[in-house]
């Protein structure tokens, strides 16, 4: 179970996924708008969490069903332990993660202030547009997982 690190990577990569394409599309505005919740102008790294944690599940729910099964697990994260974090995160035992099992297991193997410091250039706390929309994957590539 300690061997978390194709998830966390994974999940990462999903999230700044969608700001790099944005940014290529210059769409990284509306990207920006949806994290920023409480549209202060700046994410806050709950929101900043909270954003990352619901493009990840949205991505491996490839049914749209509010969900995640095995199979879509399984089809997301084929690594050898798969089964193993399934069952942990399954707490309720109804063979699907709903949304707060997930991030549950997700925050319990992760911490995103990381990730979030690596982008905050300014280290003044929170993003700016400027640099929420600065290739944040290779600036996650470069931190040590």
């Amino acid at each position: 179970m300690k061997n978390m690190l194709p998830l966390m990577i994974f999940a990462f990569m999903v999230a700044a996924g969608g700001y790099c394409v944005a940014a290529q599309t210059n769409d990284h505005k509306a990207v920006f708008h949806a994290a920023d919740t409480n549209r202060s102008g700046r994410i806050t790294l709950d929101e900043f969490k909270r954003h990352a944690k619901q493009e990840f599940f949205r991505n491996i729910d490839r049914d749209n069903d509010k969900k995640i099964d095995r199979r879509e697990w399984k089809a997301a994260f084929p690594a050898p332990r798969t089964d193993d974090h399934f069952e942990s995160a399954d707490a309720d035992r109804d063979a699907a993660l709903s949304f707060l099992e997930f991030s549950r297991k997700i925050d319990e193997r992760y911490d995103y202030g990381e990730v979030f410091n690596a982008l905050d250039r300014n280290r003044d706390g929170s993003l700016a547009p400027d640099e929420f929309n600065a290739r944040p994957a290779f600036n996650i590539l470069s931190i040590r997982f």
